[in-house]
């Protein structure tokens, strides 16, 4: 999850929080999309580039569990 934590910031989503297996950015309205961040998230790392990774995004206000 770190070296997803470092793309999505390299890629102007600062990261707020992360809680367990979650990571929470906060951007301003109408940058990027959920689909950008999520392609983010599921690339592999280069050490584990046959392990699947599913990503799960939503988009709010506020934080939900």
């Amino acid at each position: 999850m770190v070296e997803s934590m470092l793309t999505v910031e390299r890629h102007g989503y600062p990261i707020l929080l992360t809680v367990h297996d979650e990571i929470i950015a906060e951007v301003d309205e109408g940058f990027g999309s959920l689909k950008e961040y999520e392609e983010l998230m599921g690339i592999s790392p280069t050490w584990a580039h046959d392990c699947p990774i599913g990503v799960e995004g939503w988009i709010g206000k506020r934080y939900r569990k």
